[in-house]
């Protein structure tokens, strides 16, 4: 592949921070696995490489990429290469607590919480302790288990509330004023974590950053190269991080994206993204042509881009369809408008594996899955319990109907109400609205389960008349 002018840039880079801004399909992980196999070929060692990424699922592929890269350059011979540290922040920071556990309090290695098992056992301590045992032990022994399950929903409804505070950097303490029971979960959950030897993960940067990150400075000594990809997606401890590292690491290059800012409710706000400018003051490449978006289509992915963080444009020579904007008046309208398009598509040759449906809730995706069942179009869901397991449900609910029927007259016949809400959550995630749902109701008396062949209409007001949907008659079998 050949590079840009604007990927040999980032390439020749060297002794300072970069700050690259790579638009999508602009070939950020290229330039960074380029930029290794260089220095790889250049000083014949990994271990003053420093790779850091948001998630293992990265790491995994850009351990993938370099070792094309390697082979392209046929750099295979280098023994070395599997000392290549490429990390998420997470375990260079659990590495690093381990390597200098001493330093930082702790007798042994510290071992890694996996679960919530403990936090779940320092709740249900807290809700034990403070319940008044004059009220509780008049309640029924099932009152009493509603009450205390009720108070721990609660109190870890709260707990998450608060990480999701902490990790946008705001004090804990002003969170905690005011919720004397979260503050004594965590001090419970600190002690035992203590007691026991264990990190959760938010354990992995702060202990890092004690002594304004003197642990840090002395690792960064080890590397004379840090890499950092999808920089959109550091939250405001990482970003604290890696500013310490990159002052101390001879050559830093950070790529990433704002505008593909996904993680926010992690704490990966676009504002991490402009403190590691101002702390570092790097210098800022752009990487501006796509090799995955379509020109017609550039017009609109840049202004809705320009709305998310303002930066440079996106250019591209992809030929594609323009972007269109298309309004339904319902989410099985909408479905069955995309099934359509998709059909033609697969007529045309394209293959089923090269389409991506995004959605915005998991109900429009639900309904779209149906639609295209109803093509004979097969799908991989990855949203939910697929669908299929809901139709067995909704099957055994309606045999359970139908078999009521055999010792109950049809006349005065009532769905039972403990079931009827679960019944309904069933047909709308098959795609039904809610007046063919009442229809259901009305039939199961007389039809059993074959009232659920139910078929909605659609309006097209250009032919002018209703066209039915694929309904959900051949899901149940019937």
């Amino acid at each position: 592949m050949r590079l840009t002018d604007e990927q040999l840039a980032v390439l020749n880079h060297n002794n300072k921070p970069a700050l690259v801004e790579a638009g999508a399909g602009t070939g950020k992980t290229t330039v960074l696995t380029q930029f290794i196999a260089k220095k790889l070929l250049k000083h014949g060692t990994s271990k003053n490489i420093l790779v850091l990424t948001f998630s293992n699922a990265a790491c995994e592929e850009l351990k993938e990429r370099i070792d094309q890269q390697l082979q392209a350059h046929r750099l295979k011979e280098i023994a070395e290469y599997s000392n290549l540290s490429i990390k998420t922040y997470d375990a260079f920071g659990f590495s690093l607590i381990r390597k200098h556990h001493k330093k930082l309090g702790y007798q042994k290695n510290p071992k890694l919480i996996e679960d919530n098992e403990l936090c779940k056992e320092c709740v249900s301590k807290v809700v034990r302790l403070h319940l008044k045992q004059d009220t509780y032990n008049q309640l029924s022994e099932n009152d009493q288990k509603n009450v205390k399950k009720s108070l721990e929903k609660g109190l870890t409804k709260k707990l998450a509330l608060h990480k999701k505070w902490v990790t946008s950097g705001e004090p804990t303490e002003k969170f905690l004023d005011n919720k004397p029971l979260v503050k004594d979960v965590l001090e419970i959950y600190k002690k035992e974590k203590r007691s026991q030897n264990f990190l959760d993960f938010e354990d992995m940067v702060g202990p890092l950053m004690k002594n304004n990150g003197q642990l840090l400075i002395e690792s960064a000594r080890d590397y004379h190269f840090l890499l950092v990809d999808e920089l959109q997606d550091t939250s405001v401890k990482q970003a604290q991080m890696l500013i310490v590292l990159a002052k101390n690491i001879k050559t830093t290059v950070m790529v990433g994206d704002p505008k593909q800012n996904i993680n926010v409710f992690r704490g990966a706000f676009a504002k991490n993204w402009d403190t590691i400018k101002a702390k570092l003051k790097p210098i800022e490449y752009s990487l501006t042509k796509s090799q995955r978006i379509p020109a017609r289509s550039l017009s609109f992915v840049n202004a809705i881009g320009d709305e998310i963080y303002p930066g440079s444009a996106l250019v591209s020579d992809v030929k594609g369809q323009h972007t269109q904007l298309i309004r339904c008046k319902t989410t099985a309208e909408q479905a069955q408008f995309i099934a359509n398009e998709i059909n033609q598509l697969i007529e045309k040759g394209i293959k089923p594996k090269e389409i991506a449906c995004l959605g915005r809730t998991k109900r429009s995706l639900s309904n779209l899955t149906v639609a295209l069942e109803g093509h004979g179009i097969q799908t991989h869901e990855q949203y939910r319990t697929p669908y299929k397991k809901h139709a067995m449900y909704l099957r055994n609910l309606l045999r359970l109907v139908r078999s009521l029927q055999d010792v109950i007259s049809v006349k005065g016949f009532e769905f039972p109400k403990k079931r009827r809400k679960a019944f309904t959550t069933l047909l709308k995630k098959l795609g039904l609205d809610d007046q063919e749902i009442e229809q259901v109701f009305k039939n199961i008396p007389r039809l059993g389960w074959k009232a659920v062949g139910v078929r909605s209409k659609i309006i097209d007001k250009n032919k002018d008349k209703q066209t039915p949907s694929t309904g959900v008659s051949w899901i149940l079998g019937i």
